[in-house]
């Protein structure tokens, strides 16, 4: 097999990207997210006093995508991808993580699948119902 090119990151304000395709150009797949300030709005399903114990004022990252194309996914990826998007949080010393874990199509992973793969890297689920997963990590 032919080494892969090194993944694109892309650095725009407070949104980091991160893109990689094969050896012909074919997009394997990406992740991206941005730093928050404020997250109540998104995870109104915590009461005040959980949203002020649990996230208000920590530094936070918001992942709002993870993406592996269709004939590259079962090839570990996905894993990598997450890999190298927590090391970047460190380095930039975000102390936690939050995502959506939801099914993106019919092809990709189910929703018990979705958390275990997040749940490998420390994420603890927040809230969750039929059609998504909250998550977080603390990176500390």
């Amino acid at each position: 097999m032919k080494k892969l090119p090194p993944y694109q990151i892309t650095y725009r304000e407070d949104i980091i990207e991160i893109l990689r395709v094969d050896n012909q150009g074919n997009k394997i797949g990406e992740i991206f997210g941005e730093k928050q300030k404020s997250l109540f709005y998104y995870i109104n399903f915590l009461s005040i006093d959980e949203y002020n114990k649990l996230i208000k004022g920590k530094k936070l990252f918001m992942i709002r995508m993870l993406e592996i194309e269709q004939e590259f996914r079962n090839q570990g990826h996905g894993t990598k991808f997450m890999l190298r998007m927590l090391l970047i949080l460190k380095r930039k010393k975000i102390k936690h993580v939050l995502l959506n874990a939801h099914p993106v199509d019919f092809n990709g992973l189910k929703m018990p699948e979705l958390k275990k793969f997040y749940e490998k890297f420390g994420f603890r689920i927040l809230h969750e119902d039929y059609y998504c997963c909250y998550m977080l990590l603390d990176l500390c």
